[in-house]
């Protein structure tokens, strides 16, 4: 979600090549513990979209420590330009993040088709 992505199709194509049965599972997890949220996408009634809750924006700063710690191990790397930020000014790249996110979610709920 920090790169944009909030569909099933977008997450199933991401480059963790996760299976469709896991990431089914997982979502439905994080919809259970309302680290998400599923609605309908306003462009197309038939797309699902995911989107952070705000107990789910709460966890940035402890999702930005695991990518930071993980991308000393990751061959690619991780997100460059993310990384960069968060090398720069941590706190500042947080808070962006954290502040693109909710305003992220409230550009979908503000006209939405239905939400689950």
């Amino acid at each position: 979600m920090f790169e944009g992505k909030n569909s099933f199709l977008e997450f199933r194509a991401s480059v963790e090549k996760i299976s469709s049965a896991v990431l089914t599972e997982k979502l439905n997890t994080l919809l259970k513990e309302g680290i998400v949220s599923k609605v309908t996408s306003p462009k197309n009634a038939s797309k699902f979209l995911y989107l952070l809750t705000e107990k789910g924006i709460e966890l940035v700063p402890i999702m930005v420590e695991l990518l930071t710690w993980g991308s000393s191990y990751n061959p690619d790397g991780g997100p460059k330009s993310l990384l960069d930020q968060i090398k720069q000014n941590k706190k500042k790249a947080i808070n962006g993040l954290q502040d693109k996110l909710r305003s992220e979610r409230h550009s979908y709920l503000e006209n939405p088709i239905a939400s689950f």
